[in-house]
Formats: structure tokens, C-alpha cells, sequence
């Protein structure tokens, strides 16, 4: 089992916030999303999402 971190964007609204989704990989290739956060670097939103 492995822990990966993709970068995205939040689609829940027009604003597009960047986010951060740690998805955990298992032995067999499943994947499932285990945290969702905003990315404090980001220029624009700083976080918020």
C-alpha cells in the first residue's frame, strides 16, 4: 500500500481552487482518495477552498 499526492482543482464551484489529493494505492492497483486540501502556496487562493 502506497500514499500518492496529486495535485487538482476543486470543481464545486467557478473559482477552481488548487487542492491537493493524497490517494492511497493498494497491492491490488485500487485506489482510494484519503485527504483532500487546499494548497497553501497557490498564488491566487492561498489554501482556501
Amino acid at each position: 500500500m502506497a500514499i500518492e499526492t496529486r495535485r487538482s482543482f476543486c470543481r464545486f464551484c467557478h473559482a477552481g481552487c488548487a487542492i491537493d489529493v493524497d490517494v492511497e494505492i493498494t497491492d491490488d492497483g485500487h485506489e482510494r482518495v484519503r485527504t483532500v486540501r487546499g494548497v497553501q502556496e497557490d498564488p491566487m487562493y492561498a489554501g482556501y477552498t
